[in-house]
């Protein structure tokens, strides 16, 4: 068999131990170099020694998961048929619905001739077609279990997925199917950036005489 010169073998895709590549890509990467931290703040602690003082202490920098907080997952409070336009015309409630081994969801209607009819439905909002779920093992830990959340759409040069665990993604464009609750998000957060621009003024950086 001739092999493609362009095709990497499975060995040219591994990263070794010890060799420069990414293995993890948070959306919080991209804003690292960009962050510069202001000093911590200390107080004078009990026993005359400076502590250190935590901004917002009480609050997590994780935002709990919800279908509001990660728009990658399906929200499946309500079920759906939509016409062409992607309009809905038809509403369901989750107990009126079934899953079956395909991963579709269905609708038992019953018939007037007394037997049922599955008609396919789909959450108010379907999972994004590039958002991938994975329960693993944690290191060394095969006892332990973790879910790693990624974003298939967004990679590394290496082709690491993006990790959107513990992370609010409140809209997203490469969203497939895309929504129109998520569009407004960003059409809003546009808006009010460019009316900031529009009030913006410049000052001279020498005192004027």
């Amino acid at each position: 068999m001739i092999e493609d010169e362009d095709e990497a073998t499975e060995e040219e895709t591994e990263i070794e131990d010890g060799e420069e590549g990414d293995t993890s890509f948070s959306p919080f990467d991209e804003l690292a170099e960009e962050y510069q931290p202001s000093p911590i703040k200390k107080v004078m602690g009990a026993d005359g020694m400076p502590q250190q003082v935590a901004p917002d202490a009480g609050k997590s920098d994780i935002p709990p998961l919800s279908c509001e907080t990660l728009v990658c997952m399906a929200d499946t409070s309500l079920f759906v048929k939509r016409n062409q336009y992607g309009e809905v015309h038809s509403q369901y409630a989750p107990d009126q619905v079934v899953r079956k081994p395909n991963g579709k969801w269905y609708y038992r209607a019953q018939q007037e001739e007394g037997y049922e009819e599955l008609q396919e439905v789909e959450p108010i909002r379907p999972a994004c077609r590039h958002y991938v779920r994975q329960l693993t093992q944690f290191d060394l830990n095969p006892e332990q279990q973790k879910i790693s959340r990624l974003c298939a759409a967004r990679r590394t040069t290496e082709g690491t997925f993006m990790s959107v665990r513990d992370r609010a993604v409140w809209a997203c464009t490469m969203r497939e199917p895309q929504g129109l609750s998520a569009g407004k998000l960003l059409d809003d957060f546009d808006d009010k950036k460019i009316a900031e621009g529009k009030q913006r003024t410049y000052h001279s950086m020498f005192k004027e005489e």
